[in-house]
């Protein structure tokens, strides 16, 4: 059955929504593939926008040849809640059609998007959050000083850097932050307060917990978030490293070259690869993480105890996480060869929480 020949503006998209028909602008797409005991698919998402805002969409059934920037018209599309904010649908009973040399603007600025869902294609956002630590600094420029409050702001789906210049910022406030402007460094995303920007104290009633993400749903460099997963390969690299103790430099000798009388500490590199039945992640760890997972005290940890070694160490890693379910907890940064999570904490967890977890993601996309 097809939908009604009405066609809605995304700002009038409600949840749920059956039957409905869109005209709007791709800002984003991304393209993910899901293996489970029936075999492979492939389903895209990312953003859709027109002028009264954008909106995150999930198709199982979309041409791979559209692109970022095409213009389409789609009949027959759902909304549903995903996660605490509204995502489009399309499925195989949803019509597609491309509209060749049509554009349109797309007004991004007054989208008020979850912190999960920012993207590195809409450099303009609002967003609603809690502000974590501040602190604060002066900056001059042409003579004029301005002080830089720098924190970060979180919700229930991440968390993500934020400056703001010249406008304060309260420590566990909440707030609503309109025509913010969102950049990249060094990998990670964060969002910028200015002169434009308008910072205003709202009531969330925020209660942030686990932000649980699907594999396949993480499409931007974000923080705060922790996935479950299985372990299905271990970089060769993996294992002891050592450090400088003052400059905390990674050495390849004996001492360090800027502080040859500094002691040496000893630090764990891991990397891997996470499964979760709807994609996979690189993700890697130092030895605040990794230490309790490989049976370790932080006081034995030292170059003093001699049982430590790098052949215990690379055999441990090996043992103790390869084939193995996890819950990690970190940063989404971008690398050179794409996504990969920093995680700064991992906990083992049981082979029937990772079964229901699957059985739950499979559910979702039915």
């Amino acid at each position: 059955m097809m939908g009604s020949e009405k066609t809605y503006e995304i700002g009038d998209l409600k949840e749920p929504m059956q039957n409905i028909n869109i005209k709007g602008k791709i800002v984003n797409i991304n393209l993910r593939k899901v293996s489970n005991e029936r075999g492979e698919s492939v389903y895209h998402y990312g953003i859709i926008g027109d002028r009264t805002g954008t909106i995150p969409f999930t198709a199982w059934s979309l041409s791979s040849s559209l692109k970022q920037g095409d213009v389409v018209a789609i009949r027959n599309c759902s909304t549903r809640d995903f996660k605490g904010s509204i995502r489009l649908y399309l499925d195989s009973s949803s019509a597609v059609k491309l509209l060749p040399g049509e554009d349109m603007e797309v007004h991004r600025s007054s989208a008020s998007l979850k912190i999960g869902q920012l993207s590195r294609s809409t450099p303009y956002v609002s967003v609603r959050g809690k502000i974590g630590k501040v602190y604060e600094r002066e900056f001059e420029k042409d003579g004029k000083k301005t002080t830089i409050y720098s924190t970060s702001i979180e919700d229930e789906t991440g968390r993500i850097r934020l400056s703001s210049f010249g406008k304060p910022l309260e420590e566990g406030s909440e707030i609503e932050i309109q025509g913010a402007r969102l950049s990249e460094y060094n990998g990670s995303l964060r969002i910028s307060v200015n002169e434009n920007s308008q910072v205003s104290k709202v009531k969330l009633g925020l209660k942030i917990g686990e932000r649980y993400h699907d594999i396949g749903t993480i499409s931007s460099p974000v923080g705060g978030i922790s996935i479950r997963a299985v372990c299905i390969s271990m970089g060769e690299k993996s294992g002891l490293i050592y450090r400088c103790s003052e400059c905390n430099k990674k050495v390849d000798e004996i001492r360090c070259n800027d502080h040859p009388d500094a002691p040496i500490k000893y630090d764990i590199f891991a990397y891997f690869t996470m499964d979760d039945g709807t994609g996979t992640i690189q993700a890697s760890a130092g030895s605040r993480a990794m230490l309790e997972i490989l049976g370790i005290k932080e006081e034995e940890f030292t170059p003093q105890n001699r049982a430590i070694n790098k052949n215990m160490i690379r055999d441990r890693i090996h043992e103790k996480m390869l084939g193995r379910a996890f819950k990690i907890s970190g940063d989404v940064r971008e690398q050179n060869v794409g996504l990969s999570l920093r995680g700064f904490s991992i906990s083992q967890i049981s082979d029937q929480d990772i079964s229901a977890m699957t059985l739950e993601q499979e559910a979702d996309f039915q």
